[in-house]
C-alpha cells in the first residue's frame, strides 16, 4: 500500500478522458499584472497536476480575479469544476462558528469567558475550559475522539456524550493544540442556545442573512440548494475519485459552499466586532480546511485588504507554497513559477542513517506514530508495524520516497536527539522522537 493511502489526516474510479497539456493553458490577456501573474501561477500548477479547483481573489484596489482550473477539461469528468461548484469546506466551518459565537455574545446569550460547564455538564474539567479556549484550541481536548472509529454514525448528542469520556492532553489554557473535538462542542452549543441544530441554524438563519445562497450542511438540513457538488479526488499512481463523506467525518461540521459564498463571509468578517476578535496577530482572518481529496482556504488581510478563497477538489496541491505565493502576487512581488521536480539521491554512511532511527509522534496529526528503521543500508518508513516505503537521501538530513514529489522527511537536531519535519500534501507537520 502506498504512503498516500496510509498517511490520511482528518485536516480524499471512474473513467478518465485524455487531455493534452497544451489545452490546459489559455491565452487570455489580463488587464493587470495581478490577474496575469495569478493566472500564470495557477496555470503552471495545473499543468503539473498540482491544482484543480477554483481561485477567487480580490486585491485592495478592487481588482477581482475568479477562475476555475481543470486538469481534465471534459465537463463530464468527475474532476471537472466550474466557478459555481460547491465544495465541502471542512474546517472553515470553525471560522464560521467563531463569528456566530461573537454574534451570540453581542446578543447576550453567552460570554466567551464562560466555562463550558455552564451549558454542557460532564466535560472533563469543564468548569475550567472557557468558550474562548475552545475557540483558540487551548482546551486540552484531543484532536479526535479516542477509542471511536466511526464518528459519522453518531448523533450530536452521542458525540457530546463521548467527549465526556475523553482524557485531556494538557491543562486548559496551558498550551495550544488543534482540536476538532473542542469545536464540536461549540457547534453543539450554538445549536442548543438557538433551539435548533447547528446546521439548521446556518441554513435557516445565518447563511440567508449573508446571502450565501449556495452554502449549506449535509445533515439536518434540506440540501435543496446543493446543485453542483464538487467530487473529491486524490492521486495514487493515477488520479482517482474518493468519497466526499467518510466514517471519520462528523455530521455537525459537514458544510458546503462555493467561492462566492465564502467571499461574502469574508466581507462580513472584516467588520467589527469580528475583525478585532477573530484576526491573528498579523491582522489576518484565515482558516484552512480539508480531508482526503479536498483542500480549502479562505483569508482576508485586514491590513492590506487583500482577500483570497481557494477551493480544490484534489489533495495533491502545495498548499503552503500557494498561500505564500498568493501573498507575494497580491503585494506585487515576483515569484518563481512552479516546475517539475526531479530529485537526486545521494549516498550517506551508516553512522549518519543510524541517528535517525526511531519512532516519531506527529502530535498535530492526532499523534500519528511514524517509525524509521535502517534495513540493508537504507532508511525505511513504518506505520503501525506496516512497511510503507523506502526513503532516499537528498541531503544529509532530508529524505524523499518519490523523486517527482515535493513530499519529504527532514530530521532536525533537537536536545541530543532529532525532531522530524514532514512535508506532506502541501503542509508541514512536526514530529517529536518518542523516548
Amino acid at each position: 500500500m502506498s504512503i498516500q493511502r496510509i498517511l490520511i489526516l482528518s485536516f480524499f474510479l471512474g473513467s478518465f478522458f485524455s487531455c493534452s497539456y497544451s489545452n490546459l493553458i489559455d491565452d487570455t490577456v489580463y488587464k493587470t499584472s495581478f490577474e496575469q501573474n495569478l493566472n500564470d501561477y495557477f496555470n503552471a500548477l495545473t499543468k503539473l497536476k498540482k491544482f484543480n479547483g477554483v481561485v477567487y481573489a480580490v486585491k485592495n484596489d478592487g481588482t477581482v480575479f475568479k477562475k476555475a482550473y481543470n486538469i481534465k477539461k471534459h465537463n463530464r469528468h468527475s474532476l471537472y469544476v466550474s466557478q459555481d461548484h460547491q465544495f465541502d469546506i471542512h474546517s472553515i466551518s470553525k471560522l464560521i462558528a467563531k463569528a456566530i459565537i461573537i454574534d451570540m455574545e453581542q446578543d447576550g446569550l453567552l460570554n466567551r469567558s464562560d466555562a463550558i460547564s455552564k451549558f454542557i455538564s460532564g466535560i472533563p474539567k469543564g468548569e475550567e475550559i472557557t468558550i474562548q479556549q475552545l475557540m483558540d484550541n487551548r482546551s486540552g481536548l484531543p484532536r479526535e475522539l479516542q477509542g471511536v472509529e466511526n464518528t459519522l454514525e453518531m448523533s450530536p448528542e452521542q458525540y457530546i456524550n463521548a467527549v465526556k469520556t475523553q482524557a485531556l492532553e494538557f491543562e486548559p489554557g496551558t498550551a495550544k493544540r488543534y482540536s476538532n473535538v473542542g469545536y464540536e462542542l461549540l457547534y453543539y452549543l450554538i445549536g442548543e442556545l438557538n433551539n435548533t441544530s447547528f446546521t439548521a441554524f446556518l441554513e435557516n438563519n445565518y447563511f440567508p442573512s449573508l446571502k450565501m445562497k449556495n452554502a449549506g450542511g449535509h445533515f439536518y438540513t434540506s440540501k435543496s440548494n446543493l446543485k453542483k457538488w464538487a467530487q473529491n479526488h486524490s492521486q495514487d499512481g493515477k488520479i482517482r475519485q474518493v468519497k466526499n463523506i467518510t466514517s471519520e467525518d462528523r455530521k455537525q461540521s459537514m458544510l458546503y459552499a462555493n467561492a462566492e459564498d465564502l467571499m461574502l463571509f469574508l466581507n462580513h468578517c472584516k467588520q467589527e466586532p469580528y475583525a478585532s476578535s477573530i484576526a491573528n496577530k498579523r491582522g489576518v482572518i484565515a482558516w484552512t480546511g480539508g480531508s482526503e481529496g479536498v483542500a480549502t482556504h479562505a483569508q482576508i488581510d485586514l491590513n492590506t485588504g487583500h482577500k483570497f478563497v481557494m477551493l480544490a477538489n484534489f489533495d495533491q496541491i502545495p498548499l503552503e507554497d500557494i498561500l505564500k505565493n498568493m501573498e507575494k502576487i497580491s503585494n506585487g512581488e515576483d515569484i518563481e513559477l512552479p516546475k517539475a521536480i526531479n530529485r537526486k539521491e545521494i549516498e550517506l554512511d551508516l553512522m549518519t542513517l543510524e541517528k535517525y532511527q526511531g519512532t516519531y509522534d506527529i502530535v498535530e496529526a492526532d499523534h500519528m506514530l511514524l517509525e524509521f528503521k535502517l534495513e540493508k543500508g537504507q532508511l525505511v518508513l513504518y506505520q503501525n508495524g506496516n512497511k510503507l516505503t523506502k526513503l532516499y537521501a537528498e541531503s544529509e538530513n532530508v529524505f524523499y520516497y518519490d523523486s517527482k514529489s515535493d513530499e519529504s522527511f527532514e530530521f532536525v537536531p533537537a536536545e541530543n536527539e532529532y525532531s522530524l519535519l514532514m512535508d506532506w500534501k502541501g503542509i508541514q507537520l512536526k514530529g517529536e522522537k518518542v523516548k
